[in-house]
């Protein structure tokens, strides 16, 4: 797994998968909505952000697959504008997976029988 937390590290690492052939699957873990994925889930101004001129930008990518965990990438409401739609014409013809709502991801050691 790498980290990023900025369009240029973004950037770099979908740099990194273009180049290694070994590479089966992409999971993308971030804040997001209809129109953009974030790596804050409140941005302040300036803030990075991947939008769809920003996604428009990126190399494609050959993956067997793309996942995108991130409220709302794929909602369907917004099937041509949404990440995973702009994500879609950068991954060859792997299908792209993603949310059309909310995404949590949690600490299941960290529950109790009643959260559930």
């Amino acid at each position: 797994m790498l980290e990023v937390s900025n369009n240029l590290e973004f950037e770099d690492v979908w740099e990194i998968i273009k180049n290694d052939e070994s590479v089966e699957a992409v999971s993308i873990f971030m804040h997001g909505n209809p129109e953009q994925l974030q790596y804050k889930r409140i941005m302040e101004e300036g803030d990075d952000a991947v939008t769809a001129d920003f996604i428009e930008g990126l190399e494609e990518i050959n993956p067997e697959v793309l996942m995108i965990y991130a409220c709302n990438a794929g909602h369907l409401d917004y099937k041509e504008t949404n990440p995973a739609s702009f994500f879609s014409k950068k991954v060859g013809n792997a299908p792209v997976v993603a949310s059309d709502g909310t995404v949590y991801i949690y600490d299941w050691r960290t529950l109790e029988d009643n959260d559930l």
